[in-house]
């Protein structure tokens, strides 16, 4: 009898984490469909809970912030001559007139070997306010850093001497997105809990 139990334990376990797959990449392309959003952007809000053998349950977690969101966040972006070109939504691009990036380095210790291998974030910014239907500009408060080498007393760069520089652009403005991403979030997920069922009954009799 145990290894009955055990054996459906097993199969209602995968039949519910092979469910919660499909029902995560199906989240995403609905929620890409209304806002395209970057794949990391989305996977930094989403989190899987797997059943296993003990907790036969899964779930999904979506973290929508309430806050607008940042047009770097979005998936197409591309420089024009008249500006930067945003991707988003599925079948809407907007224009930032006057747009251009600026590079926000990760914090990381500042070590000379850290120097070249440093990502940088992509902020797109403008000196032209702009509001539509999609996004507005604001005001930036937005610090960047960069280093440099010192000078020994020869008047020559000391590599063993660096220092970070911060710059804060308040004479930038940022672009943000007026989409609800809460709102889209739960349309979303609304029509999931329809298909939850449906696809668990397909994955137990596999």
């Amino acid at each position: 009898m145990s290894d009955l139990k055990k054996q459906f334990e097993n199969l209602v376990k995968n039949a519910l984490n092979r469910t919660i797959t499909r029902l995560k990449n199906e989240q995403k392309e609905a929620i890409q469909n209304e806002i395209n959003l970057a794949n990391k952007k989305l996977n930094n809000m989403t989190k899987v809970n797997r059943a296993s053998k003990s907790t036969l349950k899964a779930s999904i977690k979506t973290f929508a912030p309430d806050k607008a969101i940042s047009l770097s966040s979005f998936n197409n972006i591309k420089k024009t001559p008249s500006g930067v070109k945003v991707k988003i939504a599925k079948n809407v691009e907007v224009l930032i007139r006057g747009g251009f990036f600026i590079y926000k380095p990760v914090n990381k210790p500042l070590l000379e070997k850290n120097i070249k291998k440093q990502k940088k974030t992509k902020i797109i910014v403008t000196r032209i306010p702009q509001d539509n239907d999609f996004f507005k500009t604001k005001n930036s408060n937005i610090k960047t850093h960069y280093t440099r080498y010192k000078k020994n007393q020869y008047g020559k760069r000391d590599k063993s001497q660096m220092e970070r520089i911060t710059r804060e652009h308040k004479d930038l403005l940022y672009p943000i997105s007026k989409i609800k991403l809460p709102n889209i979030v739960f349309k979303v997920n609304e029509n999931l809990k329809n298909k939850a069922i449906e696809y668990f009954n397909e994955e137990l009799e596999k």
